[in-house]
């Protein structure tokens, strides 16, 4: 599957995330300790943007309600039935890159 570059590794704020718009929906995309993760963007709790949410721990806190999503797994530790698609990730030339045809979860709502 090809790679996709989504954006610069110094435009993710350290603790944080970012929305990248792409066709077929937002990516919430993010680096921890020198590892890139990239979930869906949308918190299917109430539909908040998990990429202007906050890491702790391997953590995504959604910034509506803190709803945490495991940046690995796309689950939601405390609502086992919320989970987010992840895509395989890697950085390449300074770049975060993605494998958006290969989604690794299937998106459930839990509302």
């Amino acid at each position: 599957m090809p790679w996709t570059p989504l954006i610069d590794v110094a435009q993710l704020p350290p603790g944080r995330g970012v929305v990248v718009d792409r066709p077929g929906g937002a990516l919430a995309v993010f680096v921890e300790n020198g590892v890139p993760h990239v979930l869906e963007n949308t918190c299917p709790h109430r539909d908040g943007d998990l990429g202007e949410g906050h890491v702790v721990n391997g953590c995504v806190y959604c910034p509506l309600h803190a709803w945490p999503f495991d940046l690995r797994t796309g689950e939601s530790p405390t609502h086992p039935l919320a989970r987010v698609r992840v895509f395989p990730a890697r950085i390449e030339g300074g770049k975060v890159e993605a494998e958006l045809e290969n989604a690794q979860v299937e998106s459930q709502g839990a509302r």
